[in-house]
């Protein structure tokens, strides 16, 4: 798959250089266009009213080719955003997707501890690896899937299924995400959304005698001007007049209504053209999977929807121009008729705005789910099951770069599993990939293994335990505190998965080992499969009571011309070597008596 984005990206680049050039060329012919325009009107006023009639040709060939110009930057800027998004994909097969701005920082809760103990939010997290989303919403359904909410086993299968058809449509995932990071760009999609929330509040309406006046002010004013031109009449002047001024008037007495009511409409004009280009694009495409056919369907109106309201935002455009916003106002009540379009399109499609831009956000999150299958030669899709069990093949670590991966196989029912191992020997980083593929499985997500097989459980952790100095917490009280709702939660007899690293490793041996002993004893049930580091052996032991269920792992190193190595592969049994003292020797803490 990287050749393919590869070569795409090839493609794009030198798509680049040919609009460069069209775009260039474009620019000198307007420049040489409007030079003739200044000249007919010269010579038009100097000689001859015949050069009036060119300036008036060239006006109309000037125009055509702004227009024309508009779209070749928009192929332009469309190309160089293509680019951008194809080299992040070519970044998640380094390390340079670590540099990517969105981390999630603000879906990190102390409510939900595995999005930091298993680094799905924040720097270097799951979150900042797969987001392709650009939208508020988009960002936010794929934080609530990767926070588990909701969690269900016909929710995932939906997802699944709508994630194995998105893969099947790489052009349009990154079609629809070139669009959404224009769109972005343009305008942050949280201000967009502040906007569509300001509509909402202000539901302004002009008094019933302007909804008349709009229409009889403007005519009165038109007809009596032409009727002052035509005949001279003073009569029809003073008419046109006092239309002009009563017009004027009114428009500066309802300014600050009128303003703010349009207001929203004018921060969301820069990217409706673009949000109107996503929606006709889901629309060009046929979904088979019922996941993406229910977002075709919230989705029905959407696209004369953003037609309607870019329109609105087109007439309020004149407001940006002092000039043509005076002459509009003067003759033709300009803003109230505005305001009576946007109520008119509010009526009409406000209350279902957020339906759509749902859409879009459900659609990114999805394209989200699917990039580890695009990045990583070895994934699945994994198969639910209805007992609290987890079997995988070949599972590994979906952050680390796939080609020095080492990849394990692993299986647990209903068991606690006391794993043991050297420092720097394999073990945290087990427990974050047994996680992490646990959590891409019950988002819809791929997960990086050859097989996985997962019943639906609660996640909880115990890895990255802090103190807080204000409450008078110690990192060994704040363990006490995160085992504790582990216990709770195991009370309900609702299905778990208990991930726990160096367990309370703040305390002294003793106190450590009775309280990991007492704490796997109340966690042992057929509901729950738990996991525990431990550097205390003894805990090890607990393979053999016949009240607790319970297994032992253990990861090894080896040494050769004096160095340690580690093969990162999880092994039954309890470890049988430690490395502790190698460590300390190596780095200079403890003296070789031989060499001192």
């Amino acid at each position: 798959m990287k050749t393919v984005f590869e070569e795409q990206l090839e493609k794009e680049q030198d798509k680049q250089k040919d609009l460069e050039k069209t775009s260039q060329t474009y620019s000198t012919i307007r420049f040489l266009v409007f030079v003739g325009i200044l000249a007919g009107i010269y010579f038009g006023y100097t000689q001859a009213l015949f050069y009036y009639a060119m300036s008036v040709i060239l006006l109309v060939l000037f125009l055509y080719l702004v227009k024309k110009h508009d779209g070749i930057k928009y192929q332009l800027a469309y190309c160089k955003m293509k680019q951008e998004v194809l080299n992040r994909y070519l970044d998640r097969f380094t390390n340079e997707w670590k540099k990517f701005s969105d981390e999630g920082q603000e879906f990190l809760s102390e409510h939900f501890p595995p999005g930091y103990d298993l680094d799905i939010f924040g720097n270097a997290s799951l979150y900042q690896y797969i987001n392709t989303a650009s939208t508020h919403v988009g960002r936010e359904q794929l934080a609530n899937w990767l926070s588990l909410k909701p969690k269900d086993e016909k929710e995932i299968t939906k997802r699944q299924n709508a994630v194995k058809e998105l893969l099947e449509k790489l052009e349009f995932t990154i079609h629809f995400e070139v669009l959404g990071r224009i769109a972005n760009s343009k305008v942050n999609s949280k201000k967009v959304f502040e906007s569509i929330e300001e509509m909402n509040e202000d539901s302004y309406s002009i008094p019933m005698v302007m909804k008349v006046l709009k229409w009889l002010l403007p005519c009165a004013t038109i007809v009596s001007l032409i009727v002052a031109y035509i005949t001279g009449s003073n009569v029809a002047l003073t008419i046109m007049e006092a239309g002009i001024v009563l017009q004027l008037l009114l428009t500066f007495v309802f300014a600050g209504k009128i303003t703010s009511t349009l207001r929203p409409v004018f921060a969301l004009h820069e990217s409706l053209s673009i949000y109107l280009k996503m929606f006709e694009s889901l629309k060009e495409e046929t979904f088979e999977s019922e996941y993406l056919k229910e977002q075709l369907t919230a989705m029905s109106e959407s696209i004369s929807g953003i037609k309607a309201l870019s329109f609105v935002s087109e007439l309020s455009k004149v407001r940006f121009n002092f000039l043509a916003h005076l002459l509009m106002s003067a003759l033709l009540s300009w803003d109230f008729h505005c305001v009576e379009q946007l109520n008119k399109w509010k009526k009409d499609y406000l209350s279902i705005l957020p339906k759509w831009f749902n859409v879009i956000g459900n659609v990114e999150a999805l394209s989200s789910l699917s990039i580890l299958a695009k990045v990583k030669e070895v994934y699945c899709f994994p198969t639910i099951s209805s007992e609290v069990e987890v079997k995988t093949s070949s599972m590994g670590h979906p952050l680390l770069l796939e080609e020095t991966t080492v990849f394990n196989d692993f299986s647990s029912d209903d068991t606690s599993c006391v794993i043991t191992g050297s420092n720097m020997s394999g073990k945290t980083t087990f427990l974050r990939t047994l996680g992490l593929n646990t959590i891409l499985t019950y988002s819809g997500a791929p997960v990086h293994a050859q097989a996985y097989q997962m019943g639906i459980m609660d996640i909880f952790t115990s890895m990255r335990i802090e103190d807080n100095v204000s409450e008078g917490i110690s990192t060994f009280y704040a363990e006490i505190l995160r085992i504790k709702q582990m216990v709770d939660f195991h009370e309900t007899k609702k299905p778990m998965l208990a991930l726990i690293d160096e367990i309370f490793k703040g305390t002294n041996s003793r106190d450590r080992i009775m309280g990991a002993t007492e704490t796997i004893r109340q966690l042992s049930n057929e509901q729950c499969i738990t996991c525990v580091t431990t550097h205390d052996y003894e805990l090890c032991d607990l393979e053999s009571d016949p009240e607790i269920k319970s297994k032992n792992y253990h990861f090894s190193e080896y040494y050769e011309n004096n160095k340690i190595y580690f093969d990162y592969k999880i092994k039954p049994g309890r470890a049988t070597t430690t490395n502790a003292e190698y460590l300390l020797k190596m780095v200079g803490i403890i003296k070789d008596k031989s060499t001192s």
